[in-house]
């Protein structure tokens, strides 16, 4: 399976962002994934190619698609779903999502929401810097 420079790219921000919300290191991540820390860190940096068979011990793991794991900003995603379910009815699915994170992931999260919700930055500042964070 060849993956682009672009997939490998997003691959390696969402395993960062994955990462650093579960508070868990590099090392941590590597051995859950059956591989060396090295080899998690060069994807992670997104500087070599991820394999056909990491790609799927990856999603399994994460429980997040092939596809999304290549395809798709996990750090914009989250945002947004904790916004909408924040503005929306279902506040269950929002609570139980929030307080499965870590503490570090929650404490993000929330202070990111806040500042969005302060009005002190728009849209596309907030996802600037979020992008910046991570």
């Amino acid at each position: 399976m060849g993956v682009n420079v672009a997939a490998n790219n997003c691959l390696g921000r969402n395993l960062r962002f994955l990462r650093h919300l579960m508070a868990l290191s590099q090392e941590e991540v590597a051995g859950r994934l059956h591989m060396s820390r090295t080899c998690y860190l060069a994807l992670e940096s997104g500087s070599r190619p991820v394999t056909a068979e990491e790609l799927k011990r990856i999603s399994k793991a994460t429980k997040i698609t092939e596809d999304e794991l290549i395809g798709i900003d996990l750090r914009k995603e989250m945002v947004l779903a904790l916004m909408d379910a924040r503005l929306t009815s279902n506040r269950k699915h929002f609570v139980e999502e929030y307080f499965s994170l870590s503490e570090k992931g929650r404490h993000l999260i929330s202070g990111q929401i806040r500042r969005l919700a302060s009005e002190e930055m728009t849209f596309r500042d907030y996802m600037e810097d979020m992008t910046s964070l991570l």
